[in-house]
């Protein structure tokens, strides 16, 4: 039984006025006449995007050959990379959904992660130099990490007292300022009493 002749409910279909049906057709156009173009812009937002235009012998653009736009970080690995993947080979569909796909994978992040392990390992390589060689502000970092663990070494070591000797937590503070009356320097960060129980 039909209620929409009594008029209870209305039908589920839409009937399409000329105005959607004429707003499909021009969109189905502009979809197939549209000419995508590579956006500089996507390279800030995409580290490691190289956009590679061939050239002839003379170094002039050859237009017979398509522009593409390549992964770079994923073909300086390419025993990481998915050789088969559209931005190792290089594509010419100038998508930004084709660049979120793409930085999503697996693969790409296995090489992202192996280019920032090679970089650290470069920094570390950089950084057994002399100190005029590597610059001040490294030193004057490396400088600050150790004053810093030589304060964390002491309040560990009246962290340990406590624990050793069985005395309260809330003794804590008191020994460190103790301890900084008689010369050392102890820093501002770790003093209460919920510092030393951790």
């Amino acid at each position: 039984m039909d209620l929409t002749k009594f008029g209870f409910t209305t039908s589920g279909k839409k009937k399409k006025t000329k105005d959607e049906e004429e707003y499909k057709e021009r969109k189905k156009e502009y979809k197939l006449k549209r000419q995508r173009t590579y956006l500089p812009s996507w390279e800030e937002e995409f580290l490691g995007l190289k956009y590679a235009v061939h050239t002839d012998d003379d170094g002039k653009v050859d237009e017979s050959k398509s522009k593409t736009m390549i992964c770079q970080t994923c073909n300086n690995y390419p025993d990481l990379a998915d050789r088969n993947c559209s931005m190792f080979i290089g594509t010419s569909a100038f998508r930004k959904d084709t660049l979120i796909a793409h930085w999503k994978s697996n693969s790409h992040r296995k090489c992202e992660e192996k280019k920032k392990s090679d970089e650290m390992k470069t920094i570390e390589a950089s950084g057994s130099c002399s100190s005029s060689q590597s610059g001040p502000l490294l030193s004057c970092v490396r400088k600050m990490e150790k004053e810093n663990e030589d304060k964390i070494k002491k309040l560990i070591t009246t962290a340990y007292f406590i624990c050793n000797h069985e005395k309260p937590f809330t003794d804590f503070p008191r020994l460190v300022e103790l301890q900084e009356v008689n010369g050392l320097d102890m820093g501002n960060f770790y003093r209460s009493d919920n510092a030393c129980r951790r």
